[in-house]
């Protein structure tokens, strides 16, 4: 493959050829006729270049389609990729629609019926719009009733979609998971790193016993609380509203990671317990089953939505994706478990890590 090129200044390549909206005045008619396709023959003409440009002129020669284009909308992830290997994602600028037309989409997905596609196509169109609308909201209700999607029950896929989008670069807790559990399984069963019996226990039935992936999945994490013992004392008001000066369990710290209930209504009444605290509930796991290694459902609980999953580890990856597309503070009760999940996706300042993480992580690496 050949190498970008290097003798191109960013003013050069794309001072010269930005998108002009008003680019053509032609009428309403005929622009609305000739626009169609423009987007996909575009991106195709930037995709079929399977090799980096070795020239200005080959560079200029693709870019210059650019030109004739004035609808672009959404890029994909493999056009970015390809931007990003010839060392040019400024172009992307380009494509970023204004605020009018980004009211115009959100209307678009709030009230017309919008197949898969277009809908994902409209999502991403507005995601600088929406970004910036999370970043300056007060509260995460805020940001749930401006786009109300997130609630849907599918409504992960696009937690997935903004976090992509906002850390490009993050790791993959979800593809590393296998080489990862394996790694701290072998490290919590050994010098007794783990002081409990009876995570002790779940720790060799996750080697032995009958159960499903999913279910050795979260007994490995839910141990992984052994380890990770809470250390901060913390005011909380109980259901009378009187505050005590507590320090968390372990248990406090496993059940705010992923709470098992035997039957459904046990879910709602912890849920409405919860509630009922008058605490903000920060987004958990719920497993529906008689024990951590024995459990069939799986949901995620955010502001009153418990999105469905059949992957346990996904669960815990989106769940991890909320926290930091939405701003939102860890539970106190297993901010130090979160705070390890958290180096799985971005290094960050290690300063903050406890010491227990610094340990595990050396191990691990």
């Amino acid at each position: 493959m050949a190498t970008p090129p290097t003798n191109i200044t960013e003013d050069e390549v794309f001072d010269e050829y930005v998108i002009e909206d008003e680019n053509e005045n032609q009428d309403e008619d005929e622009d609305e006729n000739e626009g169609e396709g423009e987007d996909e023959e575009y991106i195709e003409i930037i995709k079929n270049s399977v090799e980096l440009p070795s020239s200005q002129y080959e560079l200029d020669s693709i870019l210059s389609s650019c030109q004739k284009t004035t609808n672009i909308r959404v890029v994909d992830d493999e056009l970015t990729n390809l931007l990003k290997d010839w060392g040019h994602l400024e172009v992307l600028d380009h494509f970023k629609i204004s605020e009018e037309d980004a009211e115009q989409t959100y209307r678009a997905l709030k009230y017309d019926n919008l197949s898969c596609e277009e809908f994902e196509r409209s999502w991403k169109a507005c995601i600088n719009h929406r970004l910036l609308e999370i970043k300056n909201a007060s509260s995460t209700s805020e940001i749930l009733n401006k786009w109300p999607q997130y609630k849907l029950p599918s409504g992960h896929r696009f937690v997935d979609i903004d976090y992509s989008y906002l850390y490009p670069n993050a790791g993959s807790f979800l593809n590393n998971w296998e080489t990862l559990g394996e790694k701290l399984l072998k490290f919590l069963s050994t010098d007794n790193r783990v002081k409990e019996k009876n995570i002790r226990e779940v720790l060799i039935k996750i080697k032995t016993a009958d159960s499903s992936e999913n279910c050795k999945d979260a007994a490995l994490l839910w141990a992984l609380h052994g380890y990770f013992v809470p250390f901060q004392k913390v005011i909380k008001k109980d259901i009378d509203g009187r505050k005590h000066v507590i320090r968390h369990t372990i248990k406090d710290s496993q059940n705010s990671f992923v709470w098992i209930g035997n039957t459904i209504q046990a879910i709602e009444d912890h849920i409405a317990f919860l509630n009922k605290m008058g605490e903000n509930i920060q987004p958990f796991i719920i497993v529906h089953g008689v024990s951590i290694l024995n459990f069939s459902e799986i949901f995620l609980y955010f502001d009153g939505v418990k999105f469905p999953f059949n992957s346990f580890i996904r669960a815990v990856d989106i769940c991890y994706k909320i926290f930091y597309l939405f701003n939102l503070e860890y539970p106190t009760a297993c901010s130090s478990f979160w705070g390890f999940i958290e180096t799985q996706y971005h290094q960050g300042n290690k300063k903050k890590l406890c010491g227990k993480t610094h340990v595990l992580l050396n191990e691990i690496s």
